[in-house]
């Protein structure tokens, strides 16, 4: 089954050096740092994608609370995406801990008609960001695809390719014994 979102994506990570440029308060290696995220060509933004890598001690503890906040507006009004995580200790522990926290969420924002985003992560031990990233989806107009489908069946190698819309399905008529060879999706 094919089936095309209308909605493209834009990262700035997972890699530091992705990231980095998009920095506008605070910075990678401190308790505090604010990101700065824009559609490629000024479309709404229609979902958020964001993560981070903490150095969060050794061991880590229960009582520091992680959070990732967001503002479509320059920074006038933030919402939590990620409030109060925090590391739960239970039971038996090894001796040694991996001194590393990673912390991501996702919010879907289709109404928005903002294109860019802030995101900021803290946390409330001054625990330091290693790198953070972000994500956005965004819509896309022409989502027909060309799908190319070639398999194996009781009759031998076969391929057919049709031009499909986000709405559309597809039936392919195989034989006995069917085996996957390949799919191509692209843009026409």
């Amino acid at each position: 089954m094919h089936e095309a979102s209308g909605r493209g994506i834009v990262s700035y990570g997972p890699n530091k050096q992705q990231a980095a440029p998009r920095i506008i308060e605070g910075a990678f290696d401190s308790p505090k740092v604010t990101l700065e995220f824009k559609t490629p060509r000024g479309e709404s933004i229609h979902g958020i994608h964001a993560a981070a890598q903490v150095a969060s001690s050794n061991p880590p503890s229960p009582d520091i609370a992680y959070h990732i906040d967001y503002s479509l507006d320059g920074g006038q009004k933030w919402s939590p995406l990620l409030k109060d995580g925090r590391i739960h200790r239970r039971g038996a522990e090894p001796k040694d801990f991996w001194s590393q926290s990673m912390w991501s969420t996702a919010l879907d924002t289709p109404e928005n008609t903002a294109s860019t985003v802030r995101v900021r992560f803290h946390n409330t031990g001054g625990k330091r960001y290693l790198r953070a990233e972000g994500h956005l989806l965004y819509p896309v107009s022409g989502t027909t695809s060309k799908v190319t489908f070639a398999w194996t069946d009781s009759t031998g190698e076969q391929q057919q390719t049709k031009l499909l819309d986000h709405q559309e399905s597809w039936q392919i008529p195989t034989r006995t014994a069917v085996k996957t060879r390949w799919v191509e999706i692209a843009h026409p």
